[in-house]
């Protein structure tokens, strides 16, 4: 969830507000993923279901690992036809 969180800001929302525009998933970051995910955060540790450190070390393991899998995976992609220019 730290992930997306993380990704939604990061990639969505602050891209948007430095380039002005609505880029791809802003709409969907601000309206759906932020609110849900935070709510969810914040039951999950109200409730005790994890701990604010758990949750601390998860968000960066997960969070490093995606990070370190996006060349791998834009290698994939490409060799399944994606990312090459339309003509």
């Amino acid at each position: 969830m730290a992930a997306v969180l993380f990704n939604a800001f990061s990639l969505h929302i602050a891209v948007s507000m430095a380039k002005r525009t609505l880029m791809p998933g802003v709409i969907t970051a601000v309206a759906l993923n932020v609110p849900i995910l935070t709510f969810l955060i914040v039951s999950a540790l109200r409730q005790g279901y994890v701990t604010a450190h758990d949750a601390v070390v998860y968000s960066i393991g997960v969070g490093l690992v995606l990070l370190l899998m996006l060349p791998l995976l834009f290698k994939v992609g490409k060799m399944m036809g994606y990312g090459e220019a339309v003509p």
